[in-house]
Order: structure tokens, then C-alpha cells, then sequence
């Protein structure tokens, strides 16, 4: 932890590069460590990475569990997901926290301002006793202090070791809470102890984001890579091919037998056939730009960012595992993007259960390899 000592209840949290001192006397768990602002210094990226999306607070308690939060918020609700037993086997709750702290921008820098902080009182469910409190994954949130009727003790997390990166669609923040995203509901489903690299408008194949994930244990690498680069139209073919297999190879020379599955955009009926940059409408539904310039040769649209990504892993001779975006969200589910590019919760709940399928086969295959 940087500038403090750790808290007494470091070893209660799971999912986070590094212990921050909060405004609010407590931690903040950051995803990143807090130098690779100065290679990604960008406001979306950092507002993205700085919510504790998959960060969460695991213990075996033999009585009431308290913890309290301060959440630092632009909008939106806080909520804590709550899993009693292993994988919320005993019970999953869902726990709304009341306003606390906001966040201040000034140009290009934010300042967070505490408020009345929160306290979630749990009583455990499961015999074992353990409880897994999931951090709120739309805002910043500090966790100001850990207490119990009895003493608390860390759980030895033997689950298999994965590794995600994506984008907001797997971040989430339409989700009903931090628990209903689709890789929490695949980690639960498939048995997986996931690390989540989820970040919203924000997956661009970052070296610096490459190096973080790279030095992470893991027995399942997953990327989910492409919507974006389309998004913000920050590629053309020139670049984006090369920096693909840039990320992959950081990641590759520090685990070089770790399967990595490679995963392009699913449906995004704005960008399948035009390039970004996307905009927002005044009804809230994402639409393609009226480009201007001259010429658009190189130009990525979503059907061309497939077509490139699935090239890439042909001609690479290490276990790098291509899956095309529209098997797991196609053309038919397109209702269920409620605003044209983010599934709701219906179309979470559908990616989570096709992945969970394929990642129970696909590791029952490696493990027999």
C-alpha cells in the first residue's frame, strides 16, 4: 500500500494490484497500480480501471460480518453483491448502499470528496460461514473498516486461476449489481477464481495493461478485444494488427503455456458495416459518426476487426484460441442491446450462459491435453 502501512484486513481482499490510502480513512483496492497512468493518461481509462469491478471482500465468519464502504459517485446506484458459501452456493443477496462521497472533475484530473460512509451488516448463511462481499463495479469505492462478533479468517481460494479483459460490455455497468455481470455469473457457473481486467470504453490494447495481466498467475487467459478500437475509431488496420499481437506476445513471454482465448466483438448493428467514432443520441442509443474525411481505406468497421482477429491467431504458432463475437451474441439477439451497443441484464444473462458452456468444454479438453 502506498504512503501507509497495510490495513489488518489486507488479507480478507481478493482481485486488486494494490491498496490506495482513501479520503475517507480507508483503502481503496485499485485494479492497476497507480504508475500506469502515466503511460494511459487518460480520463475514461482511469475513471474505468478505478472501479473495483470483480475486487472483493472473502472471509469465514462465525458471526455478524460489518463492513463499511465509501463510494465516490458521478450517478448511478451502489451495490454490493453478496455470496453466502462458495460461489453463492448458499445464497446470493444483493445490498443497495445509500449516497456517500461524489467525485470532482477539473479538466483533466477528478478529486474524490468523502460523504457518510456505509456499513453492510451481514449474517452469514452457509455452515462454513463464508461470505464473499463483491465491490460495488460502477464507481470508486474505499473500504473504510472490516469488523465481526468474531474473529475472521481469510479463505484459501483454490478455485482455477482466470485472467479477463474486455470492455464494458464485460464490465457491466447495466447490470443489476456486481454479481450479475457475465464473467461473475461464468466464474460462479464454471468454478473459475476470475481477476477481472474489465474496463468500460477502455479496452484498446495498452501495452501497460498487457505487462499487469502478464504478471498475474493464471491457468485460462481470456480477451475480449475489438468493440473499442471501432468505438473510438483509435485504429486502422495498419495499427491495429500489430498492436494485437503486440498485447498478445507481452503476455506471452511471461506465461508461455497458458491457453489464451481471443474473443472478437459481438453484434453491434451501428459499427458491423461503418467505422466509429460512435456518438449518443439524444434518446440515449449509440449511432455511427457522418464521417467526413476523403478517404476511409483502412478503416475498421466490426465484420473487418473479426476477419483481422481471427487471421492473427491462424498465423501465430502458440495456444491462442480464436472465438468469433457473433457465436456468442449475434445478429438475433440485437433486441436485447437496449441501447444499441450494451446488452441489458436479459442479454448478460444470455453471454453468460453460452460462456460458461464453452469455457466448462474448452477446459475440460485442456486438462485432458
Amino acid at each position: 500500500m502506498n504512503g501507509s502501512s497495510c490495513p489488518p484486513f489486507a488479507d480478507l481482499l481478493d482481485g486488486f494490484a494494490a491498496l490506495m490510502p482513501g479520503p475517507g480513512g480507508g483503502v481503496l483496492p485499485a485494479r492497476l497500480p497507480a504508475t500506469i497512468y502515466q503511460q494511459v493518461p487518460d480520463l475514461m481509462f482511469r475513471a474505468a480501471t478505478s472501479c473495483p469491478c470483480g475486487v472483493s471482500v472473502t472471509a469465514r465468519a462465525a458471526g455478524t460480518l460489518r463492513v463499511t464502504f465509501q463510494t465516490y459517485a458521478m450517478g448511478g446506484v451502489a451495490r454490493v453483491g453478496v455470496l453466502h458459501g462458495r460461489d453463492g452456493l448458499d445464497g446470493i443477496d444483493e445490498v443497495q448502499l445509500p449516497p456517500s462521497g461524489h467525485i470532482e472533475l477539473d479538466g483533466a484530473t477528478t478529486r474524490l470528496v468523502p460523504g457518510p460512509p456505509a456499513t453492510v451488516t451481514i449474517e452469514p448463511r452457509s455452515t462454513s460461514g463464508e461470505v464473499r462481499l463483491l465491490l460495488p463495479h460502477t464507481m470508486p469505492t474505499e473500504i473504510v473498516s472490516i469488523e465481526s462478533d468474531a474473529p475472521l479468517e481469510p479463505v484459501r481460494d483454490e478455485r482455477v486461476p482466470w485472467v479477463h479483459y474486455g470492455s464494458s460490455i464485460s464490465h457491466g455497468m447495466e447490470a443489476s449489481g456486481p454479481q450479475s455481470t457475465w464473467p461473475q455469473q461464468v466464474a460462479r457457473a464454471v468454478g473459475l477464481r476470475l481477476r477481472d481486467f474489465s474496463m468500460s470504453g477502455s479496452s484498446q490494447l495498452d501495452p501497460a495493461v498487457a505487462r499487469v495481466i502478464a504478471a498475474v498467475p493464471a491457468r485460462l487467459i481470456t480477451l475480449a478485444v475489438g468493440i473499442n478500437i471501432a468505438n473510438a475509431d483509435s485504429m486502422r488496420e495498419r495499427t491495429f494488427v500489430p498492436a494485437l499481437h503486440g498485447f498478445l506476445d507481452l503476455i506471452r513471454d511471461r506465461q508461455p503455456q497458458v491457453p489464451i482465448v481471443l474473443a472478437s466483438p459481438i453484434v453491434c448493428p451501428t459499427q458491423e458495416d461503418d467505422p466509429g467514432p460512435v456518438l449518443m443520441d439524444a434518446d440515449g442509443r449509440f449511432r455511427a459518426s457522418r464521417r467526413t474525411v476523403e478517404s476511409d481505406a483502412g478503416a475498421l468497421t466490426l465484420q473487418r476487426i473479426r476477419t483481422l482477429m481471427s487471421e492473427a491467431v491462424a498465423v501465430r504458432d502458440d495456444p491462442v484460441s480464436y472465438v468469433d463475437g457473433l457465436s456468442v451474441f449475434g445478429h438475433d439477439d440485437a433486441p436485447l442491446l437496449p441501447d444499441g451497443l450494451h446488452p441489458g441484464q436479459q442479454g448478460i444473462d444470455l453471454i453468460a450462459s453460452r460462456v460458461s458452456r464453452r469455457l466448462r468444454a474448452y477446459l475440460s479438453v485442456t486438462a485432458a491435453s
